[in-house]
């Protein structure tokens, strides 16, 4: 590998891994692409895979319905943390607003529906190296005690490549979760290329992640 193209990570220490693959030509290029790295945001992905697998399955009702409580309530992105208290959301808008906002609040809320357990095993199915949910979100006692979430470049780097090719659960899951992708709502999107119009992308932004999906 071209020594340039790292020399920009070296003065931030620590471990970087990332995975680009061009998903027509299967061109790869990596670097720790397998590495477990702290998840953030990143973990919403696999968790969002888990919730069209169980509702595929008939194992949780999209228009199953969550009263907001104020212990439910998370900092950081997301709007339910702006919403009154008792509001009643459904199964998948939590999934969507988990994805198009990042809510954090939305996504312990899933998580405690699915079960942490039931997301690891659906990681392992689908192959996911490094990719290991070990707490809800700002959960600082666990975190005091060294547990983490984690995500591998590659793992997610396959996720996305499930959904684009509409073999993650179903290919009408995979059209779902995609389309949850495309309204992703933070700022920092990657947005259509100016020079390839045909093309759309979506982004969990703060995430640093992109999916390509070619306009047919």
């Amino acid at each position: 590998m071209d020594s340039s193209i790292l020399a920009p990570f070296q003065p931030m220490g620590g471990t970087v891994g990332f995975y680009f693959k061009d998903l027509e030509t299967g061109e790869t290029f990596t670097h720790n692409e397998d590495a477990p790295l702290l998840a953030a945001s990143v973990i919403k992905l696999p968790v969002m895979a888990e919730a069209f697998r169980r509702m595929e399955a008939g194992q949780v009702l999209a228009d199953e319905r969550f009263a907001v409580r104020s212990k439910d309530i998370l900092p950081g992105c997301g709007a339910l943390n702006f919403l009154h208290e008792g509001i009643e959301v459904t199964f998948l808008d939590l999934v969507k607003l988990m994805i198009c906002l990042s809510d954090n609040t939305a996504t312990n809320l899933v998580i405690r529906r699915l079960g942490m357990d039931a997301i690891n095993e659906n990681h392992g199915r689908l192959g996911l190296s490094g990719t290991r949910l070990n707490r809800l979100l700002f959960d600082a006692e666990a975190s005091a005690r060294g547990l983490e979430n984690t995500v591998s470049a590659a793992g997610m780097g396959k996720l996305l490549e499930l959904i684009y090719r509409g073999e993650l659960v179903s290919k009408q899951a995979s059209a779902a979760m995609l389309d949850i992708l495309l309204d992703q709502r933070l700022g920092r999107a990657i947005r259509t290329s100016p020079t390839r119009p045909e093309r759309t992308r979506a982004s969990p932004t703060t995430w640093g992640l992109s999916l390509a999906r070619v306009r047919m």
